[in-house]
């Protein structure tokens, strides 16, 4: 039996958990889309170094995870005339931790509306328009109740 070897549910499981779809996982292996899907479907199984390239891929993402949500400084306007502008921005965030985009430790550094959004669009992946909404006011609610 191969050092490394995954089972269809977990290499879906990783993938999922990363937010990608076949294709841009298949990207990420440098095998095309077809050969994931036999891979989560059982039809082949992932071993080797594949195996161990997800495995890694995995732990990567359960070491960001512990990471992103932290903060120096709290940044985010508190102006209500500016509404629109800090949805906007937390929006705009929570689109890039969809599509992929990594932001750096120099912007993560400071909470904003922008990075509020990307570090929840990252924790809670591709969700509603409404819903984003709702956690949006649910944080502005919190921040005027901390002041």
């Amino acid at each position: 039996m191969p050092k490394y070897s995954l089972s269809a549910e977990q290499v879906r499981g990783i993938r999922r958990t990363l937010g990608e779809t076949q294709a841009q996982f298949a990207e990420h292996l440098d095998v095309d889309a077809v050969t994931v899907a036999r891979w989560e479907t059982g039809q082949r199984q992932c071993v080797g170094l594949y195996a161990k390239t997800i495995t890694q891929l995995a732990d990567n993402k359960n070491q960001m995870n512990n990471t992103f949500l932290l903060f120096k400084n709290d940044i985010r306007d508190k102006d209500p005339n500016k509404t629109g502008h800090r949805k906007a921005q937390f929006r705009e965030g929570w689109k890039n931790a969809i599509e992929g985009k990594i932001y750096n430790k120099n912007i993560l550094e400071n909470l904003t509306w922008n990075s509020l959004g990307y570090r929840l669009g990252k924790l809670f992946g591709e969700t509603s328009p409404e819903q984003i909404d709702e956690i949006y006011d649910w944080c502005v609610h919190h921040q005027q109740a901390q002041s």
